[in-house]
């Protein structure tokens, strides 16, 4: 959602909430300050200073707000019970309203730095095929039958090379893509959205999340290539 993650370099919350006794609004916010964490500090900042912001089209966020809503976080409860009851008529009025519920700040180094390294959560989006077709030949599959009685599951090469690991696989084919470096991309991060065509020819983007492992070790991509002389150290993240 756009409005809390404005980039690298800002965030949102939402604001603290105080019950007053005097005569004016149930609900004030609180006072904002500065807060800290171990390399950088969050320093609230009004929504005219996010670039962009007034353009925004805020509606387009309006879906993901509500699916978050459906288990909110402590912080986010008071928000989402005022967002179940409201239809947001237009951008303009949607960002009056998150504007009125929610802090922006900007993320400032300790040590005054004007570039710094913000770290997010990567969702690879990738091209694929309900059934196999030219081009789309790689199978990703739902977790087999057997994954909770073998303990530990087949290996990556054994699934790839054993029949009766293969056999454990079989039927289990949700979506085809088009290069195996695809389907281990997915595997290993562990979630991913796949662009696909409906039966209707209508495009359709499915979300794809965890569901399984195989309590093998885990070894990186990169430090296999290292060993195999493909890569520096250096050149590896």
């Amino acid at each position: 959602m756009r409005p809390c993650a404005t980039g690298s370099h800002s965030a949102c919350s939402p604001i603290a909430w105080r019950r007053t006794t005097a005569k004016r609004k149930a609900w004030q916010p609180a006072t904002s300050s500065r807060s800290w964490t171990p390399r950088a500090r969050r320093v609230p900042v009004p929504w005219s200073e996010l670039p962009g912001w007034g353009d925004d089209r805020a509606l387009q966020a309006w879906p993901a707000l509500q699916r978050g809503c459906e288990k909110p976080a402590p912080a986010w409860i008071f928000v989402c019970a005022q967002a179940r009851g409201y239809a947001p008529p237009d951008d303009a009025a949607l960002r009056d309203w998150f504007a009125q519920r929610l802090q922006p700040y900007r993320v400032e180094a300790h040590d005054g730095e004007a570039q710094g390294l913000a770290t997010g959560y990567f969702e690879p989006l990738v091209d694929a095929a309900r059934a196999p077709r030219e081009g789309f030949r790689v199978p990703l599959y739902a977790p087999p039958a057997d994954l909770v009685t073998r303990k530990p599951y087949w290996t990556r090469q054994q699934l790839d090379t054993l029949p009766a690991a293969q056999a454990a696989l079989r039927g289990r084919e949700i979506a085809y893509v088009a290069d195996p470096l695809d389907a281990l991309l997915l595997q290993v991060q562990g979630s991913g959205r796949l662009r696909l065509v409906d039966g209707n020819g209508a495009p359709r983007v499915v979300r794809l999340a965890f569901a399984g492992h195989n309590d093998q070790a885990y070894k990186s991509v990169g430090r296999w290539l290292i060993e195999q002389g493909e890569l520096k150290a250096a050149e590896a993240s």
